[in-house]
């Protein structure tokens, strides 16, 4: 065999492998936008990191991912890694070119193809040598596209075409997940909103009918609310929590204000009528779809430690964490408020209150959190 035909053997042997190193490569970088879509949020971090993951294959020069703007009828130039250098600032440059297209353009030879001929000194002079502007295209229509440049001329093969058409759709999938997810996320505050007002509403329609419940109810919430912060709970459950105590007599709508108000003591029977708040308000709410338990804390709030409470005598394990928070400071807020029936008993002896009890009827840790954040933290109502 002569050398010079070895000589060829071996050159082609060489484009092979050089070949399917860089299909190698580019088989890593799709992996890794692959990887990328199950983490970014953000379309415009999407377009950066492809771009970046692209570029640091070392396969090109320079990556440019452009967006269609629909108002203004072109194609702006959003992410971009490697040599730039003012490129994406020319008019008309080929970015909004290959766009409008809507297909596959491949220029292999910059420095002839006559497509390139307006741009081919500023390309040539950033050592871009062959051009690839795959389209993307979400819900059908084209929005944009992906620049691929090379500094090698004869650069983009068939198969390495291939690979970038699947990095586009890639793109493609990225963006409608994020804005899946973003439309989600709007769904999900609307319909917060609306269970706001729905809440507020209720917590309005007592304040209307008994100013003094509704007072007493926002004073809970606050303490509540106090409460689960320094217990560092979920911020979920604070935020429920606060709901719950703003709501938490409301089933007092259901019991005649001459009693409520009464300036006397109460008998037997009006005693166990204002008791049936509990059942009354869990009634109410119990078929509306919360994201919190309001309905069986309402029912529960009077609940104590040791089963002494009502309606059901609950003992320690079968209350509702949110209950024995909201007990206890259901019972210092009332103790330190006036009653029509009695002049407020004072804040230091409802204290003294819940401390000689604890244990016993209220929960331990909250009714230490409790008297720290009125001692400590200077908390008031």
């Amino acid at each position: 065999m002569s050398n010079s035909l070895k000589t060829k053997r071996l050159y082609k042997k060489s484009l092979k492998n050089g070949e399917i190193k860089r299909l190698n490569t580019l088989k890593d970088a799709i992996s890794k936008i692959n990887h990328l879509l199950l983490h970014v949020k953000k379309e415009g971090e999407l377009y950066q990191k492809v771009c970046d993951i692209l570029i640091k294959t070392g396969e090109y020069v320079f990556i440019c991912i452009g967006l269609l703007d629909s108002q203004k009828n072109k194609i702006n130039g959003i992410a971009f890694a490697g040599k730039e250098d003012g490129y994406l600032s020319l008019m008309n440059n080929p970015v909004v070119m290959t766009a409008e297209t809507g297909k596959i353009l491949v220029v292999n030879d910059i420095a002839t193809d006559t497509f390139f001929k307006p741009w081919r000194s500023e390309a040539l002079y950033r050592d871009y040598r062959a051009m690839a502007a795959i389209p993307l295209i979400y819900n059908k229509k084209i929005i944009g596209n992906l620049n691929v440049y090379s500094g090698v001329e004869n650069s983009f093969k068939n198969q390495e075409i291939k690979f970038l058409n699947e990095v586009a759709n890639d793109i493609a999938i990225g963006i409608k997940s994020i804005r899946y997810e973003k439309e989600l996320e709007r769904n999900y505050i609307n319909t917060k909103r609306a269970l706001y007002e729905t809440i507020n509403s209720f917590a309005l329609i007592s304040e209307r009918r008994d100013s003094y419940t509704a007072g007493h109810q926002k004073r809970v919430a606050a303490l509540t609310s106090a409460i689960a912060k320094a217990m560092k709970l979920d911020s979920n459950i604070t935020e429920g929590i606060y709901f719950i105590s703003i709501l938490h007599d409301l089933g007092k709508m259901c019991i005649p204000l001459s009693i409520l108000s009464k300036p006397a003591c109460l008998s037997k029977a009006e005693i166990m009528l204002i008791q049936s708040h509990c059942n009354e308000g869990y009634d109410i709410l119990k078929n509306i779809e919360f994201p919190w338990p309001i309905a069986e804390t309402i029912l529960q709030h009077h609940e104590r430690i040791n089963g002494s409470g009502y309606p059901y005598g609950l003992k320690d394990k079968d209350i509702l964490l949110e209950a024995k928070i909201l007990a206890v400071a259901d019972t210092i807020e009332a103790m330190s408020s006036h009653r029509p029936y009695r002049p407020a008993i004072g804040l230091n002896k409802a204290l003294k209150e819940i401390a000689k009890n604890k244990g016993i009827l209220y929960d331990g840790l909250t009714v230490d959190v409790c008297i720290d954040l009125f001692k400590n933290k200077k908390f008031k109502f």
